[in-house]
């Protein structure tokens, strides 16, 4: 449960951001930042009593991943700026940023490694099976992948960022506004990856804020979206085949004289197979395409383009979207 938990929430949220055609590959810093924050108020405000301080953590944790995702979005909205670009970097910065914190300002000796001071017992999630490692921190996860899941596929906004992501260009004719998506769909996917972070310290494998708490989360739910091919349904089942595949390594290895590289090994097969499968879709419907139009008749993109020009651009991620039914 401890691999399945982040890989859900995480996942989840890079489908918002990859559903609406914007290349969200910042997740791991939000996950920091909003574990970090989420951190900070647990062990800062003691007097606050502990479902109350167990819902300010949350907060905590949602409004910093909102801003550090919200960043990023309001570049590629006002300036242009390379999405890619912007969320690595500013995954660069809230690493080394917590980094900081907790080994300067922050620092907790009694916590062995770069930690924080510890969050208040009262505050952390319960367990209802430690065995299994069945708490609220799994509840929290489903919940929040089944809500993200019925906003991309049962309301008005979820259709806004499908019609953004298949690059509609009557989404811009009916007054969907580019830039105004880009920023509400980076925060959001920012502040669920908070969330993500704010849950593993309020779980029963943090209780602190650790610096290498992640064996980068923020990118295996980028792998796990992709595997689920942009469903927020299948993405559960694809978490948890990851998360079963990640725990089993070490008994693996342990048991049976397998080596753990072997793992690595499978992933990046699975990540060069999706990839494979993007370029094929993209090159048949280039072909489709371009026989559909005919020697005369072809135009430029460009050409074609509404007034309200798209700040985004067609990506294999974006073309996944096309295995997916429309609900």
């Amino acid at each position: 449960m401890a691999q399945l938990i982040p890989l859900l929430v995480l996942s989840s949220a890079v489908i918002v951001s990859f559903r609406a055609g914007f290349f969200n590959i910042g997740g791991e810093g939000q996950l920091y930042v909003g574990a970090f924050a989420g951190a900070w108020a647990g062990f800062t405000f003691h007097s606050v009593p502990g479902p109350l301080l167990t819902l300010l953590v949350l907060v905590c944790a949602f409004a910093a991943g909102l801003v550090w995702g919200l960043i990023p979005g309001a570049l590629l909205a006002f300036w242009r700026v390379d999405i890619i670009v912007t969320t690595l970097m500013m995954s660069t910065i809230a690493t080394l940023l917590t980094a900081y914190l907790v080994t300067g300002p922050f620092k907790d000796p009694s916590a062995g490694l770069a930690g924080s001071p510890k969050i208040d017992e009262h505050a952390l999630l319960k367990m209802f099976n430690p065995e299994y490692g069945i708490g609220m921190d799994l509840v929290l996860a489903l919940v929040i992948t089944v809500v993200l899941g019925l906003v991309l596929t049962r309301s008005v906004w979820g259709m806004k960022v499908r019609e953004v992501g298949q690059m509609n260009r009557f989404a811009a004719y009916a007054g969907v506004s580019p830039k105004a998506m880009s920023m509400q769909v980076m925060a959001l996917s920012g502040a669920v990856s908070g969330l993500a972070g704010a849950i593993f310290v309020l779980g029963p494998n943090g209780g602190r804020f650790l610096q290498t708490f992640s064996p980068g989360y923020g990118f295996l739910g980028i792998t796990v979206a992709l595997l689920a091919r942009l469903n927020p349904w299948a993405a559960i089942v694809a978490a948890v085949f990851y998360a079963n595949m990640m725990a089993g390594s070490n008994g693996m290895q342990i048991n049976t004289d397998v080596p753990y590289p072997l793992v690595n090994v499978l992933q990046g097969l699975i990540i060069l197979m999706i990839t494979a499968t993007f370029v094929l879709n993209r090159r048949r419907k280039r072909v489709v395409t371009e026989r559909g139009a005919g020697p005369d008749t072809s135009v430029e993109d460009d050409e074609i383009e509404p007034a309200t020009t798209w700040t985004h651009y067609e990506s294999p991620a974006t073309t996944a979207t096309e295995g997916v039914e429309r609900s």
